[in-house]
């Protein structure tokens, strides 16, 4: 892959079921699950991406809230039960929430460090990473440790009936790669 750094890098693009447009040369859509009713640009693990060094500007990361055990309470043990009994809400591809893919929390937790360490690797310096997480089984506060390479910059909570299960919060982060302070200079061209 040619150096993109105005490129974002979706690494849990699932169906794109947020996105308005599905199609964006400036996006490059990455997921590790095959069967997926809307394919990726790109099949890839995000904890071993196949970039070079600080390519992307923007990185958006939607990790599993959960893992297999409860996949298997809410009744869908893998992708494909998910798909055939979960509505989409009239949405033209059915939302994955990929708790299929990790069996245990110690799991998901060291799933989410390790592509938390790919993404610093693959992000240009000063650029962003933007992680929705829900609080469905492990609170906010347990995962931002995970991310301690990185500058906390906005923290959202989604109120959307789209963006919410059950009574949980839901968040959006943004992080900024370089805990470098830049100074105003740097703004400004310079006669």
């Amino acid at each position: 892959m040619t150096e993109q750094t105005e490129c974002i890098l979706d690494a849990t693009a699932g169906n794109q079921v947020f996105y308005k447009t599905k199609e964006s040369e400036k996006v490059v859509y990455l997921d590790l699950e095959t069967k997926l009713e809307r394919k990726p640009t790109i099949f890839a693990d995000n904890r071993k991406l196949p970039f070079q060094d600080c390519v992307f500007h923007t990185i958006l990361f939607d990790p599993p809230h959960a893992w297999a055990f409860y996949s298997i309470f809410y009744g869908f043990p893998d992708a494909k039960t998910f798909r055939e009994n979960h509505p989409n809400d009239g949405r033209a591809y059915p939302t994955y929430y990929g708790m299929d893919k990790y069996k245990t929390k110690s799991a998901l937790i060291s799933a989410i460090f390790q592509a938390q360490k790919e993404f610093h690797r693959v992000l240009t310096d000063n650029g962003m990473l933007w992680l929705n997480w829900s609080d469905l089984k492990v609170p906010l506060k347990r995962i931002l440790p995970l991310f301690s390479d990185w500058n906390e910059l906005i923290r959202l909570r989604v109120a959307s009936n789209n963006q919410q299960m059950s009574d949980c919060y839901n968040w959006w982060v943004a992080f900024v790669k370089d805990k470098k302070t830049v100074s105003l200079e740097h703004f400004f061209l310079r006669g």
